[in-house]
C-alpha cells in the first residue's frame, strides 16, 4: 500500500529524519503531499489529510494510508507489520487534534457480520 507523507517543504529537518525513517523501513513506495498552512493549524492539518482522502475516493481506492512527515517507527519491519495486519471495515471514523499535547486520538466503528 501507498505511502502518502504530508509534509510542509521548509521544514528541511523533517526532511532528513522522514528520509531516514523511509530508509529503516525499506519504504519505496510513497507519496510527498505538501502539507498546508492554515491558521489555526489543525485547519492546516486537516484540508491537507483531505485532499489525500479526495483523491483516493477519485481514484477509487478502497482505503488509504497517512502519515505525516514526523513518523517515527519503533522498530526494523514496524511498517511491514503495521501494512500487512487484517483491518476491520471501517464504518464511521472521527480524527480529533489535541493542539496542547500535539496528539491525534482517532476514533472507529468498524463492521459487525450479523450471524
Amino acid at each position: 500500500m501507498k505511502l502518502n507523507i504530508i509534509h510542509l517543504s521548509h521544514r528541511t529537518d523533517r526532511w532528513e529524519t522522514l528520509q531516514q525513517e523511509l530508509k529503516s523501513q525499506n519504504i519505496t513506495d510513497y507519496q510527498i503531499w505538501e502539507g498546508i498552512r492554515d491558521s489555526p493549524t489543525r485547519k492546516g492539518i486537516s484540508r491537507a489529510h483531505k485532499q489525500i482522502v479526495l483523491d483516493a475516493k477519485n481514484r477509487g481506492l478502497p482505503r488509504v494510508l497517512i502519515e505525516e512527515d514526523d513518523i517515527s517507527f519503533s522498530d526494523q519491519g514496524a511498517f511491514n507489520y503495521w501494512t500487512t495486519w487484517k483491518w476491520p471495515e471501517v464504518e464511521n471514523a472521527k480524527c480529533t487534534y489535541h493542539p496542547r499535547d500535539r496528539q491525534v486520538t482517532v476514533f472507529v466503528e468498524t463492521r459487525t457480520k450479523n450471524h
